[in-house]
């Protein structure tokens, strides 16, 4: 510790946490989340804190091991550890079910069962992030193109979504290595955020392929143009660019859902070849700093369509107004 210049009086405290944590290692056992569900401070309405866990002793650590030893309580610590995890910079942001399907879950007042709970706070992996749809969807919506080149979809593979110099083709920038996090901005509501390795640098230049924007297929003609949640997909190498089918992301889809519109954005959603299929890719428009928030622009007809005055307060508006 003289090595580190760490000072006589400043070490006492380094012990009890060292103390402490063998101590809450020894109570939460390999429910490693565990300390985040505790509060640090008496609170209604139970009135206990984490001075009351760290007293117990002998049959009370036996009682309480018995306690814990339910798969609720391991799924709500398997989500307070990606917590401390994240928040400890230890591994990549992660991100829960509920961030995507139902992003106002800390202001939720009714009843939720267990077993819907666990299911929300849920980690989504990679695979899980990027919506799949059906077999038949896809051959229905080829069939309409048969012998016109590549047919019509997203470019969907189990695992990672593969964004590389290999997956896209060869006049595309690869993706970028780090993915954006799902962030509450204020009164937008939740949005993407960019991250680059280090803080300070660019997330992404002007041009990258920043990710996959992935959802359910429909046909071309599902649903009204500019209607909420629905993008639609062209496809450039046949005569006139047609649009081929829609991509609902109203359900399960993949993370670039929670794009927000500034009238300034740093995106846009383009189709490009990937792996002899077209995918929506998000495109960076512009240089993406570490920390900004990723948008995109709705565009003047899609925000009169929805009722939303077009000038640049609607950067602004709450995220709920055009997303739910």
């Amino acid at each position: 510790m003289n090595k580190f210049g760490w000072k006589e009086a400043e070490r006492p405290r380094f012990f009890q946490y060292l103390r402490q944590g063998r101590s809450w290692r020894s109570i939460c056992q390999e429910h490693v989340g565990l300390p985040s569900l505790i509060p640090p401070k008496a609170e209604a309405a139970y009135g206990v804190s984490a001075s009351d866990y760290l007293s117990m002793k002998g049959g009370e650590l036996d009682t309480f091991a018995q306690m814990i030893d339910d798969p609720f309580v391991a799924g709500l610590a398997a989500a307070a550890a990606a917590f401390q995890y994240m928040a400890r910079g230890s591994r990549h942001d992660a991100v829960f079910v509920w961030e995507e399907s139902q992003p106002q879950l800390h202001a939720w007042d009714s009843y939720m069962t267990e077993a819907t709970l666990l299911d929300m706070i849920r980690g989504l992996t990679r695979a899980t992030k990027t919506a799949s749809t059906t077999r038949e969807s896809l051959q229905r919506l080829s069939s309409r193109h048969a012998g016109q080149g590549t047919g019509p979809g997203l470019w969907i593979r189990s695992g990672s979504l593969c964004l590389t110099s290999n997956a896209i083709s060869a006049s595309t920038p690869a993706a970028a290595a780090v993915a954006p996090q799902i962030k509450s901005f204020g009164k937008q509501g939740i949005g993407l955020q960019a991250l680059a390795t280090h803080e300070g640098d660019l997330a992404y230049r002007k041009g990258d392929i920043i990710g996959q924007l992935t959802g359910r297929l429909v046909p071309r003609d599902s649903h009204p143009y500019n209607s909420l949640w629905i993008v639609e997909m062209r496809q450039f190498d046949l005569d006139g660019e047609p649009i081929v089918c829609q991509i609902d992301v109203g359900g399960p889809a993949s993370t670039f859902r929670n794009l927000n519109h500034s009238c300034r954005s740093s995106t846009r959603f383009i189709p490009r070849r990937a792996s002899g299929r077209w995918i929506m890719a998000v495109e960076a428009t512009r240089d993406v700093r570490h920390g900004e928030q990723i948008t995109i622009n709705f565009g003047k007809a899609f925000l009169r369509n929805q009722g939303i005055r077009y000038d640049c307060e609607v950067c602004h508006v709450p995220t709920w107004e055009y997303k739910n």
